[in-house]
């Protein structure tokens, strides 16, 4: 016990070996002490009671080992206590702790007095009964003395704000925060302070609002432990049992009582995390427990260790729980040989990955992939009441259960998961998904409070303060009245909108009038949510909090015998106890007309592609001390490219189509020379054009050979054909007259027996192609002959002789599709196995391809020679090829949200915009790699680019006509028409009011009624203007100060762009400021500028000078009588 290194060590092993198995433990224990005591002859004693020794709990390594030495020594008491032990740094602190409670002779009543940032109340509290404060500590007290931050701020010294920029480089350099949202808060906090300092100067105090503080106890660390090792357990029993699933086959239930024999339509792969995790969320709906599991599997251990049942058990386990896994929204049983097709089914988050980014397994269920995708970003249980018992994606319909029977069914099937009941049943983001949220925040005000302390110039200048004093102050103040006024006016749109009556008048307790609002179509409506200025109002007041107002609330109990909180009651409060006074007089309508002037704005990144940094890692050992991960950062590669947008879909495949056509003669013989220039090329003769009429095809070639000239003289030849083609015509009157009356003629040319006018020729059309399931019923249960005629390749005909061959009711159905009947072109076996199909079912797809009618259909295929095989996936085509699809050689479907920005351009003359467009995120990405704009320029006109989060001023009526300026200065106006452009598609652009945050109702397709159109955006402004015509693009810094960027329509004396003098004005440039100690100096540096111009632009220059100085717009103006300049004396 004497050697701490060994006893360090011993102890080291014993927290390591956690196995429950007692061989595994003794294995791992005597491997650890042969390299610790090699020779010693107690080792087999010293294994024989560590095997015995109990597990210790995981909670026990919440601190390092140098923490824990650091820690000790304080911690101890009596003869383990060592003076010597504890270092001056701790004396001091302990000093200072003990002097202030010494002040108020250790009185918890008068802590308040001597409570301040850099001892919070907390602390004090904890050391109130102390006489000692630097042995016998807990770990708390412990921790304040060691590991004290708030002396960090002595250590920092900022005197300028150059200072203070080079220390928000130094104290946060990228990636330097464990969390990545925490660390662009915290920037951005940093820089907002220091724009603040160069407006205002030395800022004096920083207040900050802490979230509530939510760290785990012992007891709750303990129940994730153990659920981790519990879950371990679970997936390596899964994927064993998914094994024996894939090679052995299993038994499950349709709907009702039928049982069928089955395997995987996709098969799983147990080693997959993804599948194993797919097959636990799968069980998880089930109705029945694992108790049930296990008596259903006698065999199964009762000690809960791995166990592999017979092929019999596991198909009745299958079958088990095939009978009552089902999706939580439809009710219908989920297949578990089609659980792993992604097309079919896939894994659903119950509170949206949108609104909280909670992967645990208590938020996902199995749904049908159509209901997946209806259910998009909504709440499972606001989407079951919202939807009615159905819901649409694409052309299908799917059946759902009713709000009662959902939360019947919720109630029923997860009564043993709790967690999972209460997600499903939410109708918002419950308490417990915004923990990580909090404990951010709590990160973040104390990472601030670091960072910001010596800025503040103030002794104690960073002050926090809470949610709840916020709250309170905010009613008090008056200024719920206030935010209520503020959002009237978007419900009395509304009201216009949809007809109902939506706002109340009321009185208070006063009799003073007062409105609330009442939206039965969204019972859940959070009034302060619908608006991003929440966040300034809540800044208003964390700012106008005091101290005073702080130590007031916190100890308001105590009132009646402090005196000091009597001062504070008589300072802030009017006569009732929590009836506050306003900070200033008319603070409540200051405030109010400052939110009405609050412009909110988004921190946009327009970047669509960064360079990555890539690590590897590696172990290294040094010596005998524990192996040391290390990473090692790999040298940069010019290729490597990390995209930050979506992007696509499944990528596209491209076939090449036959179509025919007529073309003039001469064409046909330019044809038959293009394809026999590539004779020898067999792929380009694959997707070359060519003559397809047979016989004309044979006399063309016949005369291209009796030519004098070769095939390679094009030019030559061709004088030679036109020859030919002249002597071998003639001109016949159509019988039809021109617009002067004169009889029309066509030309008709002579091949032998026959004459042409034009020639049927055969080229190719490249057409995009998706592989679709046939398993996957939104598709295949639309699959008619009318679709298949649009969807496969050569559906568009039949031969006649099939077609002869059918009954009349068939033929009838082919003839309504409107198939074209050809005797002499011949249908592909897959195309006639798929219409004989369909035909036998009426044309009905739903019957046709359900699984009876898709067994059916591959029967038949395999026993045609010509296909031989089953047809699981049919190719569709998406429509002709456009280069705009095209993406690194091959060709995608763009994905949802991925366009990247909105082009317009503007003919500034006549303030008129053409040519809208978006740009998709990929084609953003091949422009930037080969250096190219994202808008090319165009002569005469203005670009104008947007991207989602852009905001845009849209001009009144009056301002468009040039009847009234656009007064810049004025914000309240000026932010009641800001938008935010948040989506494009086409040459559609989006937006929203940019201080919306939420929607008071959503649009409902039934009504065809909601805030605003069908996407919950709109194109045109409140006032019905079409934004993208008229808008005018903003940049908005950090104190909201407003610049424009690129053109905008409204009148020339608005244009600020200008500098002007009487009768003479400048177009303004890149100004550089300059200062000279004579005119002489000035002359010479203007004549060198000059000088240094190419002689054509210097000549330029000259002549707009001159224009400029005399008053011309025009030079042909100077024919003009003479104007005289005239300037102020």
């Amino acid at each position: 016990m004497n050697d701490k290194e060994k006893l360090m060590k011993l102890w080291h092993i014993d927290y390591s070996i956690t196995s429950s198995d007692e061989e595994k433990s003794r294995k791992g224990i005597t491997t650890a002490l042969n390299k610790l005591l090699p020779d010693n002859s107690n080792k087999e004693k010293v294994i024989e009671l560590f095997t015995k020794l109990s597990e210790l709990k995981k909670e026990y390594g919440s601190f390092s080992t140098c923490a824990i030495k650091k820690m000790l020594p304080v911690m101890r008491c009596e003869k383990y206590w060592n003076e010597q032990d504890i270092t001056p740094t701790i004396k001091e602190r302990a000093t200072q702790i003990k002097q202030r409670l010494d002040d108020i002779n250790h009185s918890i009543k008068r802590i308040s007095e001597i409570a301040d940032d850099d001892v919070q109340k907390q602390v004090l509290k904890s050391f109130i009964e102390k006489t000692d404060l630097a042995k016998g500590l807990n770990t708390y007290q412990a921790g304040y003395l060691i590991y004290d931050k708030h002396s960090e701020k002595d250590k920092a010294v900022i005197n300028s704000i150059e200072e203070f920029g080079k220390y928000i480089q130094r104290e946060i350099p990228n990636n330097s925060l464990r969390n990545p949202i925490v660390e662009q808060v915290v920037k951005e906090t940093m820089f907002l302070v220091r724009e603040i300092w160069k407006k205002y100067g030395e800022i004096d105090e920083i207040h900050i609002e802490l979230g509530r503080n939510l760290k785990n106890n012992s007891d709750e660390r303990d129940k994730i432990s153990k659920a981790q090792d519990k879950n371990f357990t679970e997936k390596q029993r899964i994927k064993k049992l998914l094994y024996e699933l894939i090679n052995n086959g299993f038994h499950q239930y349709k709907e009702g009582t039928e049982i069928e024999d089955v395997k995987f339509e996709v098969t799983p792969n147990p080693e997959s995390p993804a599948d194993i995790e797919k097959f636990r969320i799968w069980r998880s709906l089930s109705k029945g427990t694992e108790k049930e599991f296990k008596d259903l599997l006698e065999k199964e251990k009762k000690d809960n260790k791995e166990y592999i049942p017979t092929t019999g058990e596991i198909k009745k386990y299958a079958l088990w729980l095939s009978q009552h896994c089902r999706s939580p929204y439809t009710g219908k049983i989920i297949p578990l040989s089609k659980l792993f097709d992604i097309n079919q089914y896939e894994i659903e988050h119950i509170i949206p990955r949108s609104k909280m980014k909670n992967d645990g397994f208590n938020n996902l269920v199995i749904a049908e992939w159509g209901v997946n995708k209806a259910k998009d970003k909504q709440l499972a249980a606001n989407f079951i009441a919202d939807s009615k018992g159905k819901c649409k994606y694409g052309d299908t319909e799917y059946k759902l259960l009713t709000y009662e029977e959902y939360d019947a069914y919720c109630k029923d099937v997860f009564k043993f998961q709790k967690a999972k009941r209460k997600n499903l049943l939410a109708t918002e983001v419950p308490e417990d998904f915004v923990e990580r949220q909090l404990n951010d925040t709590r990160y973040i005000g104390r990472k601030l409070s670091e960072l910001l302390a010596p800025v503040a110039k103030n002794e104690n200048g960073i002050l926090f303060t809470g949610g709840m004093i916020t709250s309170e102050l905010k009613n008090n103040w008056g200024l719920n009245r206030v935010w209520k006024e503020l959002m009237q006016p978007r419900f009395e749109r509304l009201e216009t909108i949809t007809e109902n009556k939506y706002i109340v008048h009321d009185k208070d307790e006063h009799g003073n009038p007062v409105i609330h609002f009442n939206v039965k179509e969204n019972e859940k409506l959070d009034l302060k949510r619908i608006d991003h200025r929440h966040h300034a109002l809540d800044a208003l007041i964390i700012a106008a909090t005091t101290r005073e107002h702080i130590r007031y609330l916190n100890t308001l109990s105590a009132a009646d015998t402090d005196e000091e909180i009597k001062n504070f009651k008589r300072t802030l409060v009017k006569s009732k106890i929590r009836d506050f006074k306003q900070p200033w007089d008319g603070f409540t309508k200051q405030a109010k007309d400052k939110l009405e002037e609050t412009i909110v704005t988004f921190k946009t990144s327009n970047k669509i592609i960064s360079t990555p940094t890539n690590r590897t890692a590696s172990w290294k050992t040094e010596s005998e001390k524990q192996p040391k991960k290390i990473f090692k950062e790999q040298k940069q590669n010019a290729k490597w490219m990390a995209v930050r947008r979506s992007m696509f879909k499944e990528p596209l495949g491209v076939i090449q189509l036959k179509e025919t056509k007529m073309v003039p003669v001469k064409d046909a013989f330019e044809i038959e020379i293009e394809r026999q220039l590539i004779d020898k090329d067999l792929e380009k003769r694959k997707t070359a054009s060519y003559v397809y009429d047979q016989y004309a095809r044979q006399i063309i070639k016949e005369v291209i050979k009796r030519c004098n000239s070769g095939i390679d003289e094009k030019d030559s030849l061709i004088n030679e054909i036109e020859e030919y083609l002249t002597k071998n015509s003639k001109k016949i009157e159509t019988g039809k007259v021109n617009k002067k009356g004169k009889p029309q003629y066509e030309t008709l040319y002579q091949f032998a027996e026959r004459e042409y006018e034009a020639i049927e020729v055969a080229h190719f059309i490249p057409y995009k192609t998706k592989r679709m399931d046939l398993t996957k019923k939104d598709y295949v249960e639309k699959l008619t002959i009318e679709k298949m005629k649009n969807d496969f390749p050569y559906f568009s005909f039949i031969n006649k002789n099939y077609f002869d061959s059918l009954p009349n009711e068939k033929q009838l159905i082919i003839t309504d599709a409107d198939l074209t009947i050809s005797p002499n072109r011949k249908t592909s076996a897959f195309n006639l196995l798929m219409l004989d199909h369909i035909l036998e079912y009426n044309n009905v797809p739903k019957e046709a391809f359900n699984a009876e009618g898709l067994e059916k259909l591959n029967k038949k295929a395999i026993e045609n020679p010509k296909i031989g095989k089953e047809i699981k996936s049919i190719t569709r085509l998406d429509g002709t090829v456009d280069i705009e699809d095209m993406f690194n050689g091959g060709f995608y479907e763009t994905d949802k949200g991925a366009m990247a920005y909105f082009i317009m351009y503007e003919n500034p003359k006549i303030k008129k915009r053409t040519d809208y467009r978006s740009i998709a995120t990929h084609k953003a990405i091949e422009k930037i790699v080969k250096g190219d704009p994202i808008a090319e320029d165009r002569d005469g006109f203005d670009k104008i680019i947007l991207s989602p989060g852009d905001l845009v001023y849209v001009p009144t009526k009056e301002e468009i006509e040039g009847k009234k300026e656009i007064n810049w200065i004025n914000k309240k106006e000026i932010s009641e028409r800001v938008y935010v452009m948040r989506k494009s598609t086409g040459k559609q652009c989006y937006f929203l009011k940019s201080r919306i945050s939420d929607l008071i109702i959503s649009y409902d397709s039934d009504s065809k009624t909601g805030e605003y159109g069908s996407q919950n955006l709109s194109e045109k402004s409140d006032d019905g203007i079409k934004i993208i015509d008229v808008c005018i693009k903003l940049k908005i810094d950090r104190l909201g100060n407003i610049s424009k960027t690129g053109s905008y329509q409204t009148s020339s004396t608005t244009n600020n762009n200008a500098v002007s003098e009487p009768e003479v004005s400048y177009t303004k440039r890149n100004w550089t400021l300059k200062s000279f100690n004579s005119f002489e100096a000035m002359e010479d540096d203007q004549l060198a500028y000059y000088a240094a111009m190419p002689p054509i632009e210097r000549l330029k220059a000259l002549k707009e000078l001159t224009l400029n100085a005399f008053g011309f717009k025009h030079e042909s103006e100077m024919n003009a009588p003479d104007r005289k300049l005239k300037f102020d004396e």
